[in-house]
């Protein structure tokens, strides 16, 4: 799938899904979807849909990552907080990957100066967990690791970075532009889920940022891409 979010929607609010069917054949169905909202356009989107039952069993393999019991619980206070009753971290629990540290930082500096102090890359991993029952009837996998996909990956291009050791700092706020997703093997909620993430290229308006889903075992389940935008604080404001 890929999406478009042009404008902010209401919560409050109905929305009415426009479907267009742009291609029926016998392997591949393809549709457009547009969220239109108090009679605007809000989001569009166009899906591929497949016959094709068979798994993707070449990938790069899942990082070597600490289990999900040595890292340390994500608290997501400030999002219940701001968010309220339809805060998605009502549906997940989450637990952060420690930031891993580049081999070549520490104390090398090419260009003969001071010292360098280690940097860490622009990833933010994290295990989540479902933690309503899978089983429960009307709960899609897909449907619920499309949502995930889209939890924290834009952040990742706040993460510190070699231009910004220290992280984003001048960034107050993200927007998200687009969002894609592509699944590779049957998705399945019963246990921890690894999403790794990285930066893949970052502006000082516009960052890349993407992510792969991982189960437990190491398969790939999803690979996920997003453009975000980022408002930042204006000069002189700190």
């Amino acid at each position: 799938l890929h999406a478009y979010f042009l404008r902010p929607g209401d919560s409050a609010a109905p929305v009415v899904f426009a479907v267009d069917r742009l291609h029926e054949g016998r392997t591949f169905r393809r549709r457009r979807v547009t969220a239109i909202q108090h009679g605007r356009p809000i989001l569009c989107l166009e899906s591929s849909f497949t016959a094709d039952t068979s798994d993707a069993a070449d990938f790069r393999p899942a990082p070597r990552v600490p289990p999900p019991g040595e890292c340390a619980a994500y608290d997501p206070a400030a999002h219940l907080a701001r968010q309220g009753p339809l805060s998605p971290w009502r549906l997940f629990e989450a637990r952060r990957v420690p930031f891993p540290v580049l081999d070549d930082a520490p104390g090398k500096d090419p260009d003969g100066g001071p010292a360098r102090a280690p940097v860490r890359p622009a990833v933010a991993d994290m295990w989540f967990r479902l933690l309503a029952d899978p089983a429960v009837p009307g709960i899609m996998p897909e449907t619920v690791m499309t949502y995930l996909s889209d939890m924290t990956l834009s952040a990742t291009a706040l993460r510190p970075s070699r231009s910004h050791p220290a992280g984003r700092t001048d960034v107050t706020g993200l927007t998200s532009l687009d969002h894609s997703v592509w699944f590779h093997n049957r998705a399945d909620l019963s246990g921890w889920l690894l999403f790794a993430k990285i930066a893949p290229a970052a502006g000082p308006v516009r960052a890349l940022t993407a992510g792969r889903i991982f189960h437990r075992d190491g398969t790939l389940i999803a690979s996920a891409a997003q453009e975000a935008l980022t408002h930042g604080r204006g000069p002189g404001q700190g």
